[in-house]
């Protein structure tokens, strides 16, 4: 017997739950794109979201 996948299509799909990650979704988002999908290692992952970026956390 064959194997059943399950198939998903999104308008666009975002690889990263970064900083970065989450302001593409929300800009999306306010033009009007409602079927996203974020891609990311774990739910609450996302280095510049929990800890911030080296840029952001630098001290020069």
């Amino acid at each position: 017997m064959g194997s059943v996948m399950k198939q998903y299509f999104f308008e666009a799909i975002i690889i990263g739950s970064g900083a970065a990650g989450y302001a593409a979704a929300d800009r999306l988002f306010q033009f009007g794109v409602e079927n996203i999908a974020l891609i990311t290692e774990d739910r609450l992952a996302g280095t510049s979201r929990n800890t911030g970026s080296d840029k952001q956390t630098t001290i020069s």
